[in-house]
């Protein structure tokens, strides 16, 4: 209840006593901001893992080849035999999901494909010595 104020030293009163009234307030809503911050957190990054599934960001020479070669490798191989719906959707999942991860991992792609050509070319090397009639030596 409100009681009357007198004299303005209860108005004073009052007045310091409102204020920290607000005060006090504002830090608890503050604490209630950051905690609904930290629990929205999880779900946060639940909608970022679905997004990059979905939508890639890397629009380039590489992530177009590799779109492409996985969409016509499971809408006519894999997939040949499903409705509409089931392989717009597939398509779209796995085409995304392979382009974020050879993008992702393209330098380690990279290295590997160098190392297989090197072995290649070397293996290729040698068996043209061999069939030509030279040695090793």
């Amino acid at each position: 209840m409100k009681k009357r104020i007198e004299s303005l030293k209860e108005f004073h009163a009052e007045r310091r006593r409102v204020k920290a009234r607000i005060a006090e307030l504002e830090g608890l809503i503050q604490q209630d901001v950051q905690l609904l911050k930290e629990s929205v957190k999880p779900m946060r990054l639940a909608a970022n893992t679905v997004k990059n599934m979905f939508a890639s960001d890397h629009d380039g020479v590489l992530g177009e080849t590799i779109g492409l070669t996985v969409d016509r490798l499971i809408r006519k191989v894999l997939l040949r035999r499903t409705n509409f719906i089931v392989k717009f959707f597939v398509v779209l999942l796995m085409k995304n999901l392979t382009r974020n991860l050879v993008l992702k991992n393209s330098s380690n792609i990279m290295d590997w494909l160098k190392k297989q050509v090197t072995k290649f070319s070397s293996n290729h090397h040698d068996e043209k010595e061999y069939s030509s009639g030279w040695s090793k030596n």
